[in-house]
């Protein structure tokens, strides 16, 4: 299905975007929220994935791979962060 293709497109680049900011050096809080800021961007511009969220949830359920490949790819950043205590253990 083309929905859920695109679907897995959109999760496949973040953590395209992720996975490169994971293997960056420098200060983990900017790395952290510049991360955020390219995936916001590429979410933003992206009128495909607006469509998708808001009505095909399940294209987005099956979008498995790429949102594992994102999870980890940000847990990494989050963890990292936190160990140079630029952010919250709780978050």
């Amino acid at each position: 299905m083309l929905v859920t293709a695109l679907a897995e497109q959109h999760f496949e680049r973040l953590a395209d975007i992720a996975e490169a900011a994971a293997g960056e050096q420098g200060d983990a809080w900017e790395t952290f929220e510049a991360t955020i800021w390219r995936s916001a961007t590429a979410a933003a511009g992206d009128i495909a994935w607006c469509e998708i969220m808001g009505g095909h949830p399940r294209a987005v359920q099956a979008a498995a791979l790429g949102q594992q490949r994102l999870g980890d790819a940000m847990a990494r950043l989050i963890a990292r962060a936190q160990e140079a205590g630029a952010m919250r253990e709780d978050a």
